[in-house]
């Protein structure tokens, strides 16, 4: 079966401190696939240092307020999300959701949000939200036809003279 065949459903699976560097592989690559034109050569450069380190990327798995998910087609890992829990306010930040091009409509990312979704609603949290760059029209789409709305936007120094201008987007977790 190839990894295009649809009627393989994609797998989930909570990410572990060993998965860290696949994880650290595929977020390279699909920064570099995705990204140029939205943003430069070197805020991506950046941003993955600051934020997909191995190290750091171990260091969140570790944490009891992040879950990190994996997304499979036929045993391959094609992406992954990571979700910050915000306990004080029963909502659930989707902080990163990444899936490889080759693979994106063969609902992949639905599933990792759905998968995550249900679990932070048995546990009591009632909104999930997230940020997306503004110019990202694919991913604001995406999130569009699962339901998410945007409710503000924000511009955010990241440092080095970069910025991220982006819309907020939530949806109710039921």
């Amino acid at each position: 079966m190839s990894i295009t065949d649809t009627r393989t459903p994609p797998t989930i699976k909570p990410a572990k401190v060993n998965d860290a560097k696949e994880i650290y592989q595929l977020a390279r690559d699909i920064w570099f696939l995705h990204y140029p034109g939205l943003i430069t050569i070197k805020q991506i450069e950046y941003m993955l240092e600051q934020k997909y380190t191995v190290n750091k990327i171990q260091e969140l798995i570790y944490s009891q307020e992040d879950l990190w998910l994996k997304v499979s087609l036929n045993d391959t890992t094609q992406g992954f999300g990571h979700f910050q829990e915000e306990p004080s306010t029963f909502t659930v930040k989707l902080d990163r959701l990444y899936v490889h091009p080759r693979v994106q409509r063969y609902g992949c990312g639905n599933a990792l949000i759905r998968f995550a979704g249900a679990n932070y609603a048995r546990l009591g949290f009632k909104k999930m939200w997230l940020q997306v760059n503004k110019g990202n029209n694919t991913a604001i789409k995406f999130y569009q036809n699962i339901g998410f709305k945007t409710t503000n936007e924000v511009v955010v120094d990241i440092g080095k003279g970069f910025v991220m201008d982006d819309f907020i987007m939530s949806k109710a977790l039921n």
